[in-house]
């Protein structure tokens, strides 16, 4: 599968963007918890610090995009590397309206 890096780094900050948004949803469900003990305070900051790090990747990785020249790469190694079915999915250019993240909750 050979994309060009400029599409593939797009794609990655799609997917960065995403998985900020899924860490803030938690963020906010986390915070509306009660009686935050210190240790969940921590981990809460923990999460916001991971929410604006993953924000942060995204914006980066679009620059990245946006300045890269449109060299052609063969992405199929580094998608199967991946171990989630739907991003291997999404960054190989399948549609992200999809989206498996919205619906049942599944605990484990």
């Amino acid at each position: 599968m050979t994309v060009p890096i400029t599409v593939l780094l797009t794609r990655l900050a799609d997917e960065l963007n995403r998985a900020a948004d899924l860490a803030a949803r938690v963020e906010a469900t986390m915070h509306h918890g009660a009686n935050l003990s210190g240790q969940d305070r921590s981990n809460l900051q923990n999460l916001d610090l991971l929410t604006q790090s993953l924000a942060d990747l995204s914006r980066f990785a679009s620059a990245l995009g946006e300045a890269a020249p449109a060299t052609p790469v063969n992405a199929a190694k580094a998608l199967d590397a991946l171990h989630l079915g739907a991003v291997a999915a999404r960054l190989a250019g399948a549609d992200a309206s999809t989206d498996p993240t919205h619906g049942d909750v599944s605990v484990f």
